[in-house]
């Protein structure tokens, strides 16, 4: 789990890169035992199942554009994102 302000920030941040349009949700959880025993973010965009001709360049610079933010906010995670369109959310809430 994390808190308000880490799930605020990447949300805003994902919002601000990619835009809003197509994006359904942004979750953040965190993964405390890796397996190099580093804090991980896990980021999942959950976008649109059709989307229009976009090549989401700005995903590549998410993690440069996250990285400062969560610092702001006291958040040393390292992000790792993730993409699923609506209907891959779904068929995953109705299987767990």
């Amino acid at each position: 789990m994390v808190s308000d302000g880490v799930q605020l920030v990447v949300d805003a941040v994902v919002r601000e890169r990619l835009g809003s349009d197509h994006i359904v949700s942004v979750s953040t959880d965190r993964d405390d035992d890796d397996f190099a025993d580093d804090d991980t973010l896990w980021v999942t965009i959950v976008v649109e199942n059709e989307l229009p001709d976009s090549d989401f360049s700005g995903e590549i610079e998410l993690v440069r554009h996250l990285r400062p933010r969560l610092d702001q906010v006291g958040e040393k995670g390292f992000p790792v994102i993730s993409f699923m369109s609506r209907s891959e959310a779904e068929e995953a809430a109705e299987a767990a």
